[in-house]
């Protein structure tokens, strides 16, 4: 909106005013005061004042419920016109009208401020008074940008006084409230003012610490005026360390921002007053005379007694005595210790007023909280019982479907376990069957034979030649039996080495090419594991003599150095029939051997022949 067409519209006369009778008094008047304050924090304070006069133009406005609204902001801009004398006027005009509004804020808002004025009007005893008011309407309150505000400025009130420790006290007050809201310039406030605070309470770490996170808010505002501001902790901070390089620096940024700022601000008034400070230190006693001077002819709020002392030090520096004793006689005056004294005792007092308020308010919010969290405990142990109770449901569920499981995997262990027995009677009867059936039709036979041949050998040396032969043969054909069933001296000798004998016997007594070869750490498997193996291998190539009508039977075993071991039995013999589930005993006795050894087992045909494959992990013996 064009500027010129806005300040004409406000500029209207009381006349054109008049005419809007039909308009809300008091919507008028607020729209007014929006203006006012919105061009107030645009540094607009010229078109702010013609709003307040718009305002204080309006017919019976002394009636309105805003007029006291009106009365305060209006002091507030003569404020930051720099006529804090107006300003206090002001202010103080407020107070008959202030019972009109309900809003706890403009109360605190106007005692806060009147506290302030005072106390740069060098009258601590109304400062304390307004001071008092404003935090008992601040408690009432509630607000904690106002209790961190307020806590600053008592904090400001006590060091002033040079009562450090108190001040320190307020300022963490400041803080621990600032924290509690989203606004950074309470937060800024509170780390500004207490750098300078608990450097002087004798913490200098902290109030480096505190002065730093200060300008670190104020470089991410970009706010000049607030990096202006921390310039008077930096050259306290750098002064107390007597650090000259550093109070130089730092005076030269700080010359640069306040020709950023408006002149007479808070901003720029306190740093006149820690240049001086700085100069006076660095010896510079006529720049340092010079800033003093103009916070002489300002109404600042300095302490008047340490401004004449530093001045009496700057005069008698400069060789001008009768100045220095006119500036030390000026320093005594402002030194009243009875004064001082009725002022600490009534500080006092308000102290423990605040303390005991605090303390309702705190115990009014324990309480508060002390009920919400017994609620919350209630809610907590209906929502516990809720889920043991469902808990309890489940566990009883889950035990009944234990059970059953446990029942139905008994069944099935007992089914196994009949099977198991099933089957291993099955196989000692195919072992008696076949050791009766290779004991009547071969040894039977011979023997029958060898009696005959006994009983008509006489004296003949060629049917004792006969005999002969006969015996040996029974003694080969008992051997045999005896390696089937199980080899005489396995325990003794290697696997390797039993299998390649067993070959050779077998491929001597069938006619049958048989060949065994051997690969890795086979000497490594253990006794039951070589066991197992042997008869896999005995089953299989006794299969493929007697079914596959073989003329070469190849067998294969390989240990790697992991326990992987892998057997392959092939043969050139009719093609296998590979049945889904192996039917005879020998076929199921070598299925259950390799499930014992937790082993993989494949039986295929190629084109040229049948491949018998088992793969399985042991641990080896080293």
């Amino acid at each position: 909106m064009n500027i010129r067409l806005l300040l004409a519209f406000l500029l209207l006369p009381v006349g054109a005013l008049a005419q809007t009778a039909e308009m809300d008094r008091d919507t008028l008047l607020t729209r007014l005061y929006e203006r006012a304050a919105g061009l107030m924090g645009e540094g607009e304070l010229e078109a702010a004042q013609q709003c307040f006069d718009s305002a204080f133009a309006v017919p019976r406005v002394e009636k309105s419920s805003y007029y006291p609204i009106l009365l305060n902001e209006q002091a507030t801009l003569y404020v930051y016109q720099g006529d804090e004398r107006r300003g206090l006027e002001g202010k103080k005009s407020v107070l008959p009208h202030l019972h009109r509004t309900k809003n706890l804020e403009t109360h605190v808002s106007v005692y806060n401020d009147l506290g302030i004025l005072y106390r740069r009007a060098h009258e601590p005893d109304s400062a304390l008074l307004y001071y008092n008011k404003a935090l008992e309407a601040a408690l009432a309150y509630g607000d904690e940008s106002w209790l961190a505000h307020l806590n600053m400025n008592l904090a400001v009130f006590h060091y002033n006084l040079k009562h450090f420790a108190e001040a320190e006290q307020y300022i963490d007050r400041a803080w621990a409230h600032a924290l509690k809201t989203d606004e950074r310039l309470a937060a800024f406030n509170a780390l500004q003012v207490g750098a300078n605070i608990k450097l002087a309470a004798g913490h200098a770490e902290k109030a480096g610490q505190s002065i730093r996170r200060a300008w670190q808010m104020a470089c991410e505002e970009d706010n000049a005026e607030w990096q202006l501001r921390c310039m008077s902790g930096f050259l306290a901070c750098f002064g107390h360390a007597q650090q000259t390089d550093s109070l130089r620096k730092y005076i030269n940024l700080g010359n640069r921002l306040l020709n950023q700022v408006t002149p007479g601000t808070i901003a720029a008034r306190g740093y006149l007053q820690a240049r001086a400070k700085a100069l006076l230190m660095l010896e510079q006693y006529a720049a340092a005379l010079q800033d003093y001077r103009r916070l002489q002819q300002e109404n600042t709020g300095t302490d008047r007694h340490t401004l004449y002392a530093d001045m009496a030090l700057c005069y008698q520096a400069l060789g001008d005595h009768d100045r220095a004793f006119a500036c030390m006689d000026s320093a005594r005056l402002w030194t009243d210790t009875l004064a001082r004294r009725e002022l600490t005792d009534e500080m006092a007092r308000l102290n423990i007023k605040y303390h005991t308020k605090e303390q309702e308010l705190q115990n009014a919010r324990l309480n508060e909280q002390l009920l919400q969290k017994k609620a919350t405990q209630l809610r907590i142990l209906v929502a516990a019982l809720c889920i043991v109770f469902l808990a309890v449901l489940g566990l009883l569920h889950l035990r009944q479907k234990q059970k059953a499981t446990e029942r139905r995997l008994q069944r099935m262990q007992e089914e196994k376990e009949r099977e198991a027995a099933r089957r291993y009677t099955e196989g000692l009867e195919e072992e008696c069957t076949y050791l009766a059936k290779e004991l009547h039709d071969g040894i039977a036979n011979e023997l029958l034979a060898l009696q005959m041949r006994i009983e008509t050998a006489g004296n003949n040396p060629k049917n004792w030649k006969e005999i002969s032969g006969i015996v040996n043969g029974l003694k080969q054909e008992v051997r045999a039996i005896s390696h089937e069933l199980m080899p005489p001296d396995f325990e003794r000798i290697g696997l390797d080495e039993w299998l390649t004998r067993y070959a050779s016997f077998l491929s001597a007594s069938s006619g049958t090419d048989i060949a065994y070869r051997p690969g890795g750490h086979n000497d490594r498997l253990d006794k039951e594991t070589a066991r197992e193996v042997y008869r896999i291998i005995q089953e299989t190539v006794s299969n493929s003599l007697t079914h596959g009508q073989a003329s070469h039977i190849g067998i294969a075993l390989e240990t790697d150095e992991t326990g992987h071991c892998t057997l392959t039995i092939t043969d050139d013999g009719t093609p296998a029939v590979i049945p889904r589930r192996p039917e005879g005993i020998g076929l199921r006795t070598v299925d259950e051997r390799a499930k014992s050894l937790q082993a993989t087992l494949s039986r295929e045909r190629t084109e040229e022949v049948n491949r018998f494959t088992l793969t399985f992990h042991k641990q080896t013996n080293a």
